[in-house]
C-alpha cells in the first residue's frame, strides 16, 4: 500500500496559538494556498482512497486537494486530532504548563477528558492495520492532524521520540511511505521533500 499522509492546511486556531482538539475551525487563506501547494504536489498521484477527518479545517483541506482527484472522500471521526480535553479552546501555553507541572513527558500526559499521544498513536495504528489488509495493493491519502501523523511517521520509521522535529508535519506537509503487511516501510517523501534513494 502506498501511504499519503497530508496535515491540514493553517487555521484561524494556529494563527491564534489555540489547542484546537476536537473544535473546527476554518482555513486561513494562507491555509487555502497550502492545501492548493499540497494539491500541486499530489495532482498526478492515483489516489484510490481518501480518508479525513471530519473537523472543519480537515474537510476544506481535503476537498481542496480532491479537485484533481473526484474521489468521494471518506470523512471519519477516527481521524480527528487528539482530544485536548479540558484545553480545547485554551492558549496552547496553559497545555504546556500543567505538562511541566505535572512531571511527566508531554508524549505521556493525558489531560482531564482528553488522550495523550501514546492514546494517539495506538489509535492510529489500528487504523493504519485496517487500511492495509483492505487498500493492500491501492493508494491512500489521509488528510489529518499534524499529531496523527507524527505518531504514525515515529511508528511506521521506526524513528526515536526525540527526533521528532524532524518528523512533525507544517500544515499541509506532504509525506510518501510505500507499507507492507509486515510494517515493511520506505520512506518516498518527508513533509514535502522527496526522498534521495539511498
Amino acid at each position: 500500500m502506498k501511504l499519503i499522509l497530508v496535515r491540514h492546511g493553517q487555521s484561524e486556531h494556529n494563527v491564534k496559538g489555540i489547542m484546537q482538539g476536537h473544535i473546527s475551525s476554518k482555513l486561513t487563506e494562507q491555509g487555502k494556498k497550502q492545501a492548493q501547494d499540497a494539491a500541486d504536489i499530489l495532482k498526478n498521484e492515483r489516489i484510490d482512497e481518501i480518508y479525513a477527518s471530519d473537523l472543519g479545517r480537515v474537510i476544506e483541506t481535503a476537498n481542496i486537494i480532491n479537485t484533481y482527484h473526484q474521489n468521494k472522500i471518506k470523512f471519519t471521526p477516527v481521524l480527528r486530532e487528539r482530544s485536548m480535553g479540558k484545553f480545547e479552546g485554551q492558549p496552547a501555553e496553559i497545555l504546556e504548563n500543567a505538562v511541566k507541572e505535572s512531571g511527566e513527558a508531554y508524549h505521556l500526559f493525558r489531560p482531564d477528558g482528553g488522550e495523550s499521544c501514546l492514546d494517539t498513536r495506538n489509535k492510529m495504528i489500528i487504523f493504519l492495520n485496517e487500511m492495509i489488509v483492505k487498500h493492500a495493493h491501492q493508494t491512500i491519502l489521509l488528510v489529518t492532524s499534524g499529531g496523527n501523523i507524527l505518531e504514525l511517521l515515529l511508528y511506521l520509521l521506526k524513528a526515536p521520540r526525540e527526533d521528532y522535529k524532524k518528523y512533525n508535519p507544517p500544515n499541509c506537509g506532504v509525506s510518501i511511505i510505500n507499507c507492507s503487511k509486515s510494517n515493511n516501510c520506505k520512506l518516498l517523501m518527508l513533509n514535502s521533500k522527496k526522498i534521495e534513494n539511498e
